[in-house]
């Protein structure tokens, strides 16, 4: 299953990094400017873990058209903001799972 992560975060990269590790295709995407992003981006670590290779990393949020599931851990406050963004991107047949 194709799975894409939004949120970079310490709570959504471990989902992605476990998501991975029980056999799905991971996507985790992370906002352009967001820092978690960039160090992911440049040395693919955080504090907690280090992402494998097999896990893609997007700042492009139409990642998500790929997605057969779609795994959202970012803070509940941005959450309308995201919706608005998906909307046009979501694509059914879709699982959507908040991990806020």
């Amino acid at each position: 299953m194709h799975i894409t992560v939004i949120g970079c975060g310490r709570w959504g990269s471990l989902i992605a990094w476990y998501l991975d590790r029980t056999g799905h295709r991971v996507t985790l995407y992370g906002r352009p400017g967001s820092r978690h992003m960039q160090r992911f981006l440049a040395t693919r670590q955080n504090d907690l873990l280090t992402l494998p290779e097999s896990i893609a990393l997007s700042t492009d949020l139409a990642c998500v058209r790929q997605a057969e599931t779609v795994v959202i851990s970012i803070g509940s406050q941005n959450l309308r903001g995201l919706m608005a963004q998906l909307g046009p991107l979501l694509k059914p047949p879709l699982d959507v799972v908040l991990c806020m």
